[in-house]
């Protein structure tokens, strides 16, 4: 039995949902923002994948030198969900 997703279980308990793309632009002036992202990232990777660290810390120091020299932006994939419980008709 696979599980129902969750905008569809709400379906099915009456909501209204509604997703829409929302993506964070991480721009140069948000260094400290982007530093903390790309080591958290670098962590996970390691984590993952301890023989490739050398490849990791090496892809690490050049977006961080990036986001230092003030050349960097992130965009994150994000995806806004709203559901409203017995509206008939909405828009986001």
């Amino acid at each position: 039995m696979r599980p129902i997703e969750p905008c569809a279980a709400s379906a099915i308990l009456g909501y209204r949902v509604q997703r829409a793309p929302s993506d964070w632009l991480l721009t140069p002036e948000s260094g400290e923002l982007q530093r903390q992202l790309i080591d958290g990232w670098a962590q996970a990777a390691a984590a993952i994948a301890p023989q490739q660290i050398r490849t990791i810390d090496a892809w690490r120091e050049r977006r961080l030198a990036h986001v230092a020299a003030g050349w960097s932006a992130i965009t994150v994939g994000h995806e806004d969900i709203a559901a409203i419980l017995g509206a008939e008709d909405f828009m986001m």
